[in-house]
């Protein structure tokens, strides 16, 4: 009977642990030999959908190069380079990929870097989707540094370029492609300086064909090469690769659940989902009327006061790699993460001295409804989160199959299903997606996801611990993250 893998052989297969089922099976599809293949190689032995063993001259990290083994029956051979544009072109697989590797005080060879991606999309109508892309490039160049480069990438409703005051109108790449040994040179004669840390870049246009996202992945790896920062304005052109792998994807719409709940659908595989929506709140971190406005690009990149909530949001969300679950931390230079009872006290304007007051006049408001569905009505809950104001938080959810971070929730629905968990309040749907609030072993697997954000620390905030917890603490003190 064969064996997974050859004992002497050191296992990598947990540099791929992050790799999802689609993943998997586009690794699967690779040229793999069962033939050993001379020179540098990787093996590897797929028991289904799972890696059982992965190994040799790995990409990008320092391994043994010797060639010369032997290896159990049913071991596949690829060439390493083969494996290394596989990775290239997941960015989140990647990612998760030199993290494995880090974690394991693996040195990792050459000084290739990716660079941070951002995706911008929009659900409704306006320039205010368009004028946030310009002010997040902005804030990439000004915040994390380096060149940036703003990406129109919407083949149907493209409003970009309009508002760049440009003196000829910029080439659309699609448009200018001569054959594919020049493109390298044609995709640098498409990009428009705007100064000298940003540019600008016209994909593609409704006359001719939108680049595939196996395109779009090959080309984002050509920026790298030039850009710190790559943001794409993907309007409501929708691109599973692009959700998947961007750092963050900001999703313009509407502060209701179905909008909201649509948004995370859409963007489920992604790792860090932000729900935009217009608003006149300065205090809040949302679309003010100034993002309905033309205004010079001098406008966005210099600090505006009456942009100061979204600016700061923005900043703290795309500047860090650490995060903080449960709530915030006394560390500086995390990002934190509310879930459950920390989450409420968010929204709530309470403190952890106040967590029993707030939830014994919490419970007072809900109606109870056990036996049945769930420990309390889904209206009175409703109800109850819409009343408390507007706080600008960022929670973990499970969406459908994945876990993922949200941030600014307004929907009173979907506030209260990031707080309470399945048994308080029954998951809600939309079409066949289930959204919920993080479980325990959501928890876990959020760990293993983490690093597809760029997240290179995670740490758990002090749980709380009720003196006299009521029926809703005892429960909301025992799923705290």
């Amino acid at each position: 009977m064969a064996t997974t893998r050859p004992q002497a052989e050191e296992n990598f297969s947990e540099y791929l642990l992050s790799a999802d089922t689609e993943e998997i099976a586009a690794l699967q599809t690779l040229p793999w030999q069962a033939e050993v293949l001379p020179g540098e190689s990787v093996q590897a032995h797929f028991t289904g959908p799972v890696i059982t063993y992965l190994g040799g001259a790995m990409p990008f990290v320092e391994t043994a190069r010797n060639t010369a083994r032997q290896f159990a029956e049913g071991t596949q051979h690829l060439k390493s380079d083969v494996l290394a544009q596989f990775l290239l072109q997941n960015r989140a697989l990647f990612r998760g990929y030199l993290a494995a590797a880090a974690k394991n005080k693996r040195e990792i060879i050459g000084d290739y870097e990716p660079a941070y991606v951002a995706q911008v999309t929009t659900d409704i109508p306006g320039m205010e989707a368009a004028n946030f892309a310009f002010f997040l490039s902005a804030q990439l160049r000004n915040g994390r540094g380096g060149k940036t480069v703003l990406v129109d990438a919407d083949p149907q409703n493209q409003f970009v370029f309009p508002l760049l005051s440009l003196a000829d109108q910029p080439a659309v790449l699609t448009e200018n492609l001569q054959k594919p040994s020049t493109f390298q040179a044609d995709l640098g004669k498409a990009i428009v300086k705007l100064d000298a840390a940003l540019s600008y870049l016209n994909l593609q246009a409704s006359s001719l064909r939108p680049f595939s996202d196996n395109e779009l992945s090959r080309i984002v790896c050509f920026l790298d090469g030039e850009f710190d920062n790559i943001v794409i304005y993907s309007g409501k052109h929708r691109s599973a690769w692009l959700s998947k792998n961007a750092h963050i994807t900001f999703a313009v719409c509407e502060a209701n659940f179905t909008a909201e709940a649509a948004a995370l659908s859409a963007h489920r595989q992604g790792a860090h989902t932000v729900l935009l929506a217009k608003g006149k709140e300065h205090y809040f971190p949302c679309l003010t009327s100034e993002f309905g406005t033309i205004a010079p690009l001098d406008f966005w990149i210099n600090k505006q006061p009456g942009l100061n909530a979204i600016t700061t949001f923005v900043r703290n969300i795309t500047t860090t790699d650490r995060l903080s679950v449960g709530g915030s931390t006394t560390l500086a230079g995390y990002l934190p993460c509310y879930t459950g009872i920390n989450l409420y006290l968010r929204y709530a304007g309470g403190e952890e001295k106040d967590a029993e007051k707030v939830l014994t006049t919490l419970q007072n408001r809900l109606r109870a409804y056990y036996p049945r569905t769930a420990f309390f009505s889904t209206r009175s809950v409703f109800r109850a989160m819409a009343q408390l104001p507007k706080n600008a938080a960022t929670t973990l959810m499970e969406v459908g199959d994945n876990v993922q971070m949200v941030s600014l929730l307004q929907s009173s629905e979907l506030r209260a299903a990031a707080v309470f968990p399945a048994g308080i309040l029954r998951p809600l749907k939309t079409g066949s997606v289930r959204i919920s609030a993080v479980s325990a072993d959501g928890l876990i697997r959020f760990r293993e996801l983490a690093p597809r954000a760029g997240i290179s620390r995670m740490i758990q905030a002090p749980r709380y611990r009720l003196k006299h917890p009521n029926a809703l603490g005892a429960i909301m003190e025992q799923v705290q993250a």
